[in-house]
């Protein structure tokens, strides 16, 4: 455990043992600390517990939650948090989409981050600069040219006004 995870859990003992009545924001600042360290096994620990003492998980926690799985290389464990996230009725936004597509670039993952970009376009999300440069990192790092050529034509034909900026 990182100083900064222990620290964060730690304060929120100390909030629950002095009477105080966390809510997501409170839970999801200390699940923030471990994802930054990356400590998913913390943060998961964290949303356990959060959901042990009835207070349901909104989507800035999920989206913590797998941003600390995704930054720990854990793409499988991200992916399946996810599909727990569905099963919950939420609705993911861009940002998790992002986030996730973000994580499953940088591990070298294209297939997952396929799946996670056909899934962003059947939710009918539409995709930042921010998400075409991720996948467009994806086929970078995977050397494909062609597949990053056709999300650069796509991006730059975007309808939601999207322009390729100086990391595209």
């Amino acid at each position: 455990r990182g100083s900064g995870s222990k620290r964060a859990i730690d304060l929120l003992q100390l909030m629950i043992d002095s009477g105080g009545v966390p809510d997501a924001r409170h839970f999801t600042a200390a699940m923030k600390v471990c994802a930054k360290e990356p400590d998913s096994a913390e943060a998961l620990n964290i949303i356990q517990q959060m959901q042990d003492m009835g207070v349901t998980a909104d989507i800035r926690s999920w989206t913590v939650l797998l941003h600390a799985f995704g930054g720990a290389g854990q793409v499988d464990q991200m992916m399946a948090k996810y599909r727990e996230l569905r099963s919950t009725g939420l609705q993911p936004d861009i940002v998790i989409m992002t986030t996730m597509l973000a994580h499953a670039a940088a591990a070298g993952r294209c297939s997952t981050a396929e799946d996670i970009w056909r899934e962003l376009h059947d939710l009918q999300l539409a995709p930042s600069v921010r998400t075409y440069t991720a996948l467009l990192d994806c086929y970078a790092k995977a050397k494909d040219p062609a597949k990053a050529e056709a999300v650069f034509a796509e991006m730059c034909q975007s309808t939601n006004g999207i322009k390729p900026d100086a990391r595209s």
